[in-house]
């Protein structure tokens, strides 16, 4: 009988930790074959294949254009999303019309 007195037999302890090691290294050898069966090595290139790093031919041109864009961006006009009605206005321009909104709404008005 596995339950004497409210206690668990020898026998029972060792099955069911037998079980537990068999499953577990059941589980290993499954999860190392999967994993060995999707493994691909990285194709190799030839040393021709390698362009070379991209390097700058004036110094700081590339950061002078992105600069040069985001100023674009931030102080002129322009569409985010034509189609929906959505637009791009300078931020100092944004400020003002959000200090006279608030203003207005202060004094009681309606907004622009």
């Amino acid at each position: 009988m596995i339950v004497e007195e409210g206690k668990l037999s020898m026998r029972a302890m060792l099955g069911v930790i037998t079980l537990i090691v068999i499953f577990c290294g059941v589980a290993v050898l499954v999860v190392s074959l999967l994993l060995e069966l999707r493994y691909e090595p990285p194709a190799l290139h030839t040393a021709a294949e390698f362009k070379g790093p991209l390097l700058e031919v004036e110094e700081g041109e590339v950061l002078k254009r992105v600069r040069l864009r985001e100023t674009l961006m931030l102080e002129g006009y322009g569409w985010v999303d034509q189609e929906r009605g959505i637009g791009r206005i300078p931020v100092d321009r944004a400020m003002e019309l959000m200090l006279a909104r608030s203003s207005t709404r202060a004094q009681g008005g309606s907004a622009p």
